[in-house]
């Protein structure tokens, strides 16, 4: 994925972490989100009106 690596989001520093299922880079990037999703706080109250 060459057009993230000038990405200064994509530059922190990452190490590998194994896991029973293999071994992995942390954090993990998602190049690719095709949805987002907004969550609020809200009273219950006064969401039911």
């Amino acid at each position: 994925m060459t057009e993230f690596s000038g990405d200064p989001l994509f530059q922190f520093p990452r190490t590998s972490f194994a896991s029973s299922a293999g071994s992995f880079e942390l954090p993990i990037f998602y190049y690719d989100n095709s949805n987002v999703i907004a969550m609020f706080w809200v009273d219950h109250a006064r969401a039911q009106i």
